[in-house]
């Protein structure tokens, strides 16, 4: 479901509404080739379903694509750690050797926030970096670190006439622009070709396909939480997409989220846009492509297993000597069980309003052990549907909530089925 969601809204950016064609810069959010964390938080979701999703897009566009692969150099230098327990420097060339076994064009790798001052040990590993793509016929461009980005936008702007730049055969309609993890600059990346674009006549665009966190949940939700665990060795967080709500101020669905470089960033991003001639696009929730709020059929457990995986990388954090993001994420996992426990209880009261009368107003309003939880207290109403109260109260006693289980108990009396 999640594929063909995101294949339908893909097919519908690709033309304007005049059934014309440009260049797309689309960003792909997390990893492209196997995505572990989304198969741990969202059961059923197969790791390589982002691939495949990118393969039908090459397949159908017929030759007409490109993929730029981003580095962050920094990132190199100080030996972060992959999700694989290789660091990024060990990984590239294993990424490399995946990406020809797949249908995916060649990829130009993008070393990022190089230093135009570079220290011997930056050289090196320019060097060793250069040694490599060389004899695995791989081309590569660097780019620059910018004082002031993304805030600074003339600075900015000067900044990106300065770095190398990957151009295209007119042919090419689609760049998939990827990364070998987080904090690797594809944003960057995406803006930078998008003004070189601009200033050679080419009409292009912007575009995200996008995963975390997931815009139609809430900030707190435990999903987007596991997101903020995944980054927390980069200080990533999950924050309200401002723009969007001023866009839409009379909207009454609850505001979207997004993540905050994309937030930060996107005065940048919205001048580029303005610059091609885009101006449909209001906020970052408006550049994504995300469905999976659509394709989510047990959200409880997918909130099990965003729990468990926020808990996991806890221990790794741990085991990585990196004792702020361990730290961050106990506090995230805590939050997550809350959620969780508020979630259980305004269900359990909707099926006590459901019930016989002596439970209705039993129950006022649903409250928040941690005020940080951003759901909304359910008052009674005594025309809500019957729900499985058999079903919630095992939930309850699985989850360990003491208002849960009290809140069970209470309806199991008012339920003579419920054992």
């Amino acid at each position: 479901k999640y594929l063909n969601l995101q294949k339908e809204s893909f097919d519908a950016l690709l033309g304007d509404g005049d059934g014309a064609r440009r260049r797309v810069y689309v960003e792909i959010g997390g990893k492209l080739l196997h995505d572990g964390h989304a198969s741990r938080v969202l059961p059923g979701f197969a790791p390589d379903v982002k691939l495949r999703l990118v393969e039908s897009i090459v397949a159908s566009e017929r030759g007409s694509a490109a993929v730029l692969l981003c580095v962050g150099l920094p990132d190199c230098l100080s030996g972060r750690v992959w999700e694989t327990g290789r660091t990024y420097s060990e990984s590239l060339a294993s990424l490399l050797m995946a990406h020809r076994t797949t249908q995916l064009p060649t990829p130009t790798v993008v070393l990022n926030m190089c230093s135009r001052d570079p220290s011997n040990e930056e050289r090196e590993l320019l060097d060793s970096l250069h040694a490599q793509l060389v004899a695995e016929r791989v081309p590569y461009v660097k780019r620059y670190v910018i004082d002031g980005y993304p805030n600074d936008i003339d600075r900015v702007l000067r900044g990106f006439e300065k770095d190398e730049e990957v151009r295209f055969d007119d042919a090419v309609r689609v760049v998939f622009v990827t990364a070998l993890g987080s904090s690797c600059g594809k944003l960057s990346t995406a803006l930078g070709q998008l003004h070189a674009e601009r200033r050679r006549g080419v009409s292009a665009s912007y575009a995200k396909l996008e995963l975390f966190p997931i815009a139609r949940l809430p900030v707190r939700h435990p999903i987007n939480l596991a997101y903020e665990a995944a980054t927390a060795d980069v200080g990533d967080y999950n924050l309200v997409d401002t723009f969007h709500v001023d866009a839409h101020p009379n909207r009454g669905h609850p505001a979207p989220v997004n993540y905050n470089r994309d937030v930060e960033a996107f005065p940048v991003v919205l001048t580029l846009l303005r610059a091609v001639g885009v101006t449909s696009v209001l906020s970052p929730t408006m550049m994504g492509i995300n469905r999976a709020a659509e394709a989510i059929t047990d959200c409880e457990e997918c909130c099990a297993a965003s729990v468990r995986e926020i808990r996991r990388r806890a221990v790794e954090y741990a085991d990585r000597g990196l004792p702020d993001a361990t730290a961050r994420c106990h506090v995230l996992a805590k939050r997550a069980e809350a959620y969780r426990e508020v979630r259980l209880t305004l269900d359990l009261t909707e099926a006590a309003a459901s019930g016989p009368e002596r439970m209705t107003g039993m129950f006022t309003t649903a409250q928040s052990p941690d005020p940080l939880v951003d759901v909304p207290a359910v008052w009674f109403r005594e025309e809500q549907p019957a729900i499985d109260v058999e079903t919630l109260c095992n939930k309850a006693v699985l989850i360990g909530s003491p208002l849960g289980v009290e809140l069970a108990m209470r309806i199991a009396q008012c339920f003579p089925r419920v054992v």
